[in-house]
Order: structure tokens, then sequence, then C-alpha cells
């Protein structure tokens, strides 16, 4: 209840990116046209694309590109090649007002990102753990 949309368009815009096996579980977008997306695999990833016509033809590119950590990316390679095992995000939030993006795992671990004051930047501010 209040949650509900009116309604929802969907648009065709030829831009397409491969998963890479990535069960892709939610994803957000900000004001200005970012997206991001949650994993199975436990990372966070952000839909790079853009679009640039000249005269002649159009090029469009789309890119997943991880946006966790480099220590957190080394630290799940590791304990999945070891324990075959990851720690999904389960849920993600955009907290437009301060541009602040939240991930939440399914091991009750929190990330907090700090997207910068005109919302362009990604900065992991903070880790909580149960």
């Amino acid at each position: 209840e209040g949650n509900e949309l009116a309604s929802l368009d969907i648009h065709e815009t030829g831009f397409s990116v491969a998963s890479d096996n990535v069960n892709l579980i939610k994803a957000v977008g900000s004001g200005s046209g970012r997206i991001f997306m949650c994993g199975n695999d436990g990372f966070l990833y952000e839909l790079l694309y853009s679009q640039l016509a000249r005269w002649w033809h159009t090029t469009k590119t789309c890119v997943k590109r991880n946006r966790s950590r480099k220590r957190d990316r080394a630290y799940h390679f590791v304990m999945s090649a070891i324990y075959e095992c990851a720690d999904p995000i389960l849920d993600i939030t955009l907290d437009a007002e301060r541009n602040i993006l939240y991930t939440l795992s399914a091991a009750s671990i929190i990330q907090v990102y700090d997207l910068g004051a005109d919302g362009e930047g990604l900065r992991h501010v903070q880790t909580a753990d149960a």
C-alpha cells in the first residue's frame, strides 16, 4: 500500500550488456541517469552507457562495471574459489537527497557509498556487519 506505481513505461534503447553469468538481483537509478545493480556474486555494479551521434552513424556503448572495492573483489574471488560460496547482495537503495547508496548482503553486511555532492562520484564510506 502506498508503494504502487501509477504507470510504468518501458522503451527499447538498443543497449545491451552481458551478465557474465551473474544473476542481477536488483537495480536502482539516480535522477542523473546512473544505474547501479547488485548481483548474487556479492558485487556492486554500475551500468555505464552512452550514445554518440555523428552525421554518418551513431555509436552506442554499454558496459557493466564492477564498482566494489578492489580488496572486496580479491577477497570474494579467493573465498569463492576455495569454498564455492558468495555473499550475495540482496538489496540496494539510493538516498537521492543525500546521494548515498546502500547495499545489504545475505550475511547482513551493509556497505555505504557516497556519490558526492553532484551525484557523479562513488566512494566507499563504511562497512557494517552484524
